[in-house]
């Protein structure tokens, strides 16, 4: 639903299907449309789903729908377009990474193709909450983890510069450990 600043109500849309469908995250885009987030499952199980990424217009009409993920439970939270046009979405996934949970940041096209993606975390669950974009062309992405700091869960901070080289690969960096909130330094990766 989109309102006004008196709060009238300019469109109400719906979206999703059958069974298990939500948003999480939402944000508007250089255009005034809008990227979300969240989750589908079609087979109302809660065990297995995928990250639902949805890229609509001004109107609330579906320019349009993708999940990724694998066999297991993954979920979008937070979903920004970047300064270069491409969409960057932040999930938890218990499909790919080190075991658990784990933070997953996927880089999308504008068509919504995955360009690249990157899990962070440890054995234990990390999840992702928020992604946040900086000056610097990169993101602060927010979360927890069981991997790293305490015994139980702590707040999980990744300040990543995200940088795709003119060889093609990528580059992500970030600052060092700081307990409990806890920041990784990450080397070139090659996509």
């Amino acid at each position: 639903m989109k309102i006004d600043t008196a709060g009238d109500t300019v469109w109400t849309k719906f979206y999703g299907h059958e069974i298990l469908d939500f948003i999480h995250g939402l944000s508007e885009t250089e255009d005034r449309g809008f990227i979300a987030t969240g989750f589908v499952d079609n087979n109302a199980t809660w065990k297995e789903g995928n990250v639902w990424v949805l890229r609509f217009d001004s109107l609330g009409d579906t320019l349009w729908t993708r999940a990724y993920g694998g066999e297991n439970y993954d979920q979008g939270t937070d979903a920004i377009q970047t300064s270069e046009g491409n969409y960057m979405v932040l999930a938890s996934t218990r499909s790919f990474g080190e075991g658990g949970a784990d933070i997953w940041l996927l880089n999308l096209d504008e068509s919504g193709d995955t360009a690249w993606s990157k899990t962070f975390g440890g054995v234990e669950d990390d999840n992702g909450a928020e992604i946040i974009p900086v000056d610097d062309g990169g993101c602060i992405l927010v979360g927890r983890t069981q991997s790293l700091g305490s015994v139980n869960m702590d707040a999980y901070i990744v300040k990543s510069l995200l940088q795709v080289m003119s060889s093609g690969s990528l580059s992500l960096e970030a600052n060092s450990t700081i307990l409990p909130i806890v920041l990784f330094l990450l080397q070139e990766v090659d996509i």
